[in-house]
């Protein structure tokens, strides 16, 4: 054990002894990970993502999100939504509960408000609770404005397209950044240029916008403003290039501000967005549900999402199978038939959402997976019923991708809307061992090649609720196994 004098000891030894209890982790990724949490800089500590630090623990991706969620429930880390910009990066909102992530962002930096997604603009984070390891972070009002820019706020804002910081596109324009502190006065000597003075509150989570333009001031201009409730007040509106004096004034409250001078025809320049753990990719995660699936979505409209791909299955004949071998026997094939589609769900990165009767519904961020995973469980079926000596359990699949709300029902995570109708439309009109794909699932990436495999025939099927016709691909994977 590596001792630091800010290390609660006792607390990591235990969290780290329910982290080993928890799951089935290996014994040397766990001490890399005891390692880099005794021995990382309070940054590090702090708002780590998983998927960047998989490599340095020695770990897939999918292997640290999932020890990184065992912490989070056991006590080692805490786990923190949060709403990121879409344009400039910026966490607007930081919440301890998916419960609390807001449908919309409002990013008072861009001045825009757009409806927030769990594809891009929800990511999850952790901290080492500070029960083990208290962090200076944890308290941003105490933060130099640096840290607080670059380490509470920007964490999300990625790169430019030459591989630079984000955040350094507005450094250029910067012309003053600090922490005002509690009912002072504080003093800055800046030179403007034509164009906008932004000036931006962060505590207020707002700003002001001034013009300057007209001929340049030979004199300085002293320019008065007060942080406090709702965005900043000055006492001058229009401004003019030259010397200027910005006088801060603050309320009782530590504010955070910056003010920068961009040119009049400035925009945003584009932004390579870095790994990031979203809100879609844990709703996602077989762990998560199971760990966290009572969370619920308070959000009466629920939290969109762009795109994602559901699978449902049903049995054919199962009415048939009661009466022919018995509830108790046919509750049994059931349950094993249940194992064996999890298995195959989970081994091609879906999850279960739920299911219903002898019916499962299943969700994967990728269309490809999706057809993987049903390919595999027919093979798995298959192989099932030949152990019985017939063919008792009679598979059906249908699989569409798009968008949908998720929502909390019968509190549980679920999904709403007419990419889910479409889905499990598309598996009632699936045939013995058969798995129905609509036309945007054929179409998306890799799909193509499964289908010149299997071979697919194609049709155009009313669906209820649906005015026009949708195309659906047969595959029977079983037939053309045989057939090879």
């Amino acid at each position: 054990m590596i001792s630091v004098n800010r290390i609660k000891i006792d607390e990591l030894d235990a969290a780290m002894g329910r982290l080993r209890a928890s799951a089935t982790f290996d014994a040397g990724s766990l001490a890399t990970l005891e390692h880099f949490i005794c021995t990382a800089e309070d940054a590090q500590l702090y708002h780590m993502n998983p998927l960047v630090l998989a490599d340095e623990l020695g770990l897939t991706k999918a292997q640290a999100t999932e020890m990184f969620l065992q912490g989070g429930k056991i006590g080692l880390f805490t786990l923190h939504w949060g709403l990121v910009c879409p344009q400039c990066g910026d966490v607007v909102q930081s919440v301890n509960a998916l419960g609390k992530v807001g449908s919309h962002i409002d990013c008072r930096i861009c001045n825009l408000t757009v409806e927030a997604d769990l594809d891009d603009c929800v990511a999850v984070t952790f901290n080492v609770a500070d029960t083990v390891i208290p962090n200076r972070f944890s308290n941003p009002e105490l933060l130099s404005i640096e840290d607080y820019l670059s380490h509470h706020r920007f964490i999300h804002a990625g790169l430019t397209v030459d591989g630079k910081p984000y955040q350094k596109v507005f450094a250029q324009f910067l012309r003053a950044a600090d922490f005002v502190e509690p009912n002072i006065t504080k003093e800055y000597s800046v030179n403007l240029d034509a164009g906008w003075l932004r000036l931006f509150d962060y505590l207020a989570e707002d700003g002001l916008t001034l013009k300057i333009n007209g001929e340049p001031s030979l004199i300085c201009q002293s320019i008065e403003v007060e942080l406090g409730s709702g965005s900043p007040r000055v006492n001058h509106l229009n401004l003019s290039p030259g010397p200027a004096l910005l006088r801060i004034k603050t309320d009782s409250r530590r504010r955070p501000f910056t003010v920068n001078n961009f040119p009049t025809t400035w925009t945003l320049p584009a932004r390579v967005k870095q790994p990031m753990l979203t809100g879609k990719m844990l709703l996602n995660n077989a762990t998560f549900r199971e760990l966290y699936g009572s969370d619920v979505i308070e959000s009466a409209a629920g939290l969109r999402i762009k795109d994602l791909t559901f699978l449902f299955t049903d049995l054919k004949g199962s009415t048939e199978l009661y009466e022919k071998v018995g509830d108790m026997r046919a509750f049994q094939l059931v349950h094993d038939h249940f194992q064996a589609l999890s298995t195959s769900i989970t081994s091609n990165q879906g999850t279960i959402v739920k299911t219903i009767g002898d019916a499962v519904m299943a969700t994967f961020l990728t269309p490809i997976d999706a057809v993987n995973a049903a390919v595999d469980m027919l093979g798995a079926i298959a192989d099932f019923n030949r152990t019985l000596g017939r063919e008792e359990i009679i598979l059906k699949i249908g699989i569409h991708t798009g968008a949908a709300i998720a929502v909390t029902q019968n509190d549980r995570l679920d999904y709403f809307g007419q990419t889910v109708n479409v889905a499990a439309r598309v598996q009632a009109l699936a045939n013995a061992d058969e798995i129905c794909i609509t036309e945007e699932v054929a179409d998306s990436d890799s799909v193509g090649s499964v289908i010149n495999t299997l071979g697919a025939s194609t049709e155009q099927a009313r669906i209820k609720g649906i005015s026009d016709l949708v195309r659906v691909y047969r595959l029977k994977p079983l037939a053309s196994r045989r057939a090879a």
